[in-house]
């Protein structure tokens, strides 16, 4: 298994002190399975003060250290140094009210969440597996270390991850676990909606996140309410298009809540705490399937002046995706040429791509005002349109006509 220089560097310290220190958790799951860790945790049994000394020499961050964690940066790499523990009891199913430092690796093992996250790995000693983790990566089973009922009433969010988990590996939950999910999703109650939601953007990007979200409906329904106003049919028809879509967050939302109206796809992505970026995102594709379904030239180049490229095209990968017909399939293939020819002729959409603006019309005689306004916007909607070529001579010319049209009445 290789690991990072910076990695090597802790154990090899740590060990020269006289301490144990091992990988653990998802990055021994992730080497195991042969893909990259995105980070790297170490357990020892080196206590805070202890890995403190040993590392005075790097840049530590402490915000962990009451439940024994110290992060350790080196060459810009944070490593995350936690001390063997026992968690004590917990009150809001999310963390321990205290914690109890051990001496033994097994047992910092039995307190973590499901036992392919529980192995620990050590270069010269290999993965060191005290709860069937090897065998149940093999088996692609997601079973919960202990008691699962024990494991989520300590913390809930360890329910959304193994869903995440299922969606991301292709892996199922084991049977005892997932019963154990589907009696106490309640537990959600206590999660921060923030946390949910970073649970449920890596769940609805996993390459079985339409299995998933199916199998699990009712988890769903109690962190999205809205979804029980969907129809089995509709919601089943909602995920047979997500899953051929790409993994981005955007589209992939966008596609989950798309049979729901716009004002509650708002409510629901504002309850779950998402960026007001993220949300104007996912409520322009969904607006811009409404424009792609009337194939026509000028409603595409209002698209793209009032959503954008990036918007449009991804409505109608959304559209390809629900397609379940050789017509359909036929009539979106016209819209996408459409879009495509007016995405390489890049038309003018706005006052800035406009042949003409508000300085020339006033060396033409046009007071700056309201009507100088409405002659530039007239302009902009005839270039769209094409009855008017986007060229200063043509626009003179018409703007002299509009101004004698749009003379305000009275002399007012």
């Amino acid at each position: 298994m290789y690991i990072p220089q910076q990695v090597s560097l802790i154990l090899k310290l740590l060990n020269k002190h006289g301490y144990e220190a091992y990988l653990i958790g998802g990055c021994v799951r992730d080497l195991y399975l042969n893909k990259v860790p995105e980070d790297y945790d170490i357990a020892t049994n080196a206590l805070p003060e202890s890995i403190m000394q040993v590392f005075a020499k790097f840049k530590l961050v402490l915000i962990g250290i009451n439940h024994g964690t110290i992060t350790v940066i080196i060459e810009q790499m944070a490593i995350e140094i936690t001390t063997y523990r026992i968690d004590g009891e917990y009150l809001d199913n999310r963390r321990p009210k205290r914690v109890t430092f051990s001496l033994e690796l097994e047992k910092d093992a039995m307190r973590r969440d499901f036992t392919m996250n529980a192995m620990a790995y050590h270069p010269t000693e290999g993965i060191l597996d005290f709860c069937g983790g090897q065998a149940d990566i093999i088996k692609k089973s997601i079973r919960a270390v202990g008691n699962p009922e024990q494991r989520f009433r300590e913390d809930g969010l360890r329910m959304l991850r193994a869903l995440r988990f299922a969606a991301v590996l292709g892996f199922t939950i084991e049977d005892k676990t997932k019963s154990s999910i589907i009696l106490n999703f309640e537990l959600l109650t206590s999660l921060a909606k923030e946390r949910v939601q970073a649970e449920f953007n890596k769940l609805i990007l996993g390459q079985d996140a339409s299995q998933v979200l199916l199998e699990f409906r009712q988890v769903l329904e109690f962190c999205i309410p809205q979804l029980r106003e969907l129809k089995q049919t509709e919601y089943e028809d909602n995920l047979r298009a997500l899953a051929k879509t790409l993994p981005k967050l955007g589209v992939r939302l966008a596609c989950f809540l798309q049979a729901l109206a716009l004002s509650e796809i708002k409510d629901v992505l504002q309850e779950l705490k998402y960026s007001k970026l993220m949300i104007n995102e996912v409520t322009n594709i969904i607006a811009a399937i409404g424009l792609l379904k009337q194939n026509d030239k000028l409603v595409l180049k209002q698209g793209l002046q009032l959503y954008g490229q990036e918007a449009l095209v991804d409505a109608l990968n959304i559209m390809l995706a629900n397609s379940l017909s050789v017509s359909e399939n036929k009539k979106l293939a016209k819209v996408s040429e459409l879009l495509e020819e007016l995405i390489r002729e890049k038309p003018c959409i706005s006052l800035k791509t406009l042949a003409i603006d508000g300085n020339d019309l006033q060396e033409f005689g046009i007071a700056e005002g309201k009507q100088l306004g409405e002659i530039l916007r007239q302009l902009l909607l005839e270039v769209m349109s094409e009855q008017v070529l986007n060229e200063k001579a043509h626009l003179i010319m018409r703007a002299e006509a509009l101004k004698k049209l749009l003379i305000p009445k009275n002399g007012s």
